[in-house]
């Protein structure tokens, strides 16, 4: 059987096409998850500041066709603090400093990952 002229070389390069996109997806998502952690953090209510130092984000996971990063805070009421909670007979209203900066960013990930993919030659 003989070789195609170059087939190796082609390979080579969708293979490198592919770990840069891969990279652009992950840079992308990462600066886009500052973006949102940066936005809670200017939107969160503030008694002793804890809950506002306490806003973070993981690495980029890829898994298959997924990417996945994890933006949140470990204090055990940041979620009353978000989503709102009962105190005594009264319901106070969350704030949804988090799902407002999740929902202001997700279109500029998008943007992001064009622009960048729109420079890959």
């Amino acid at each position: 059987m003989a070789d195609i002229d170059g087939i190796n070389e082609l390979i080579s390069h969708i293979q490198r096409l592919e770990d840069s996109i891969d990279n652009i997806i992950k840079e992308s998502l990462d600066e886009t998850a500052t973006m949102v952690i940066a936005d809670t953090k200017l939107n969160t209510p503030v008694k002793t500041g804890a809950l506002r130092r306490s806003w973070t984000h993981d690495n980029v996971e890829h898994n298959g066709d997924t990417y996945t990063v994890e933006v949140g805070s470990s204090l055990l009421y940041a979620p009353f603090v978000e989503e709102g909670h009962r105190q005594g007979n009264t319901f106070v209203q969350g704030r949804f400093m988090l799902r407002d900066s999740i929902d202001k960013n997700k279109d500029k990930l998008q943007q992001k990952i064009n622009d960048k993919l729109s420079k890959l030659k």
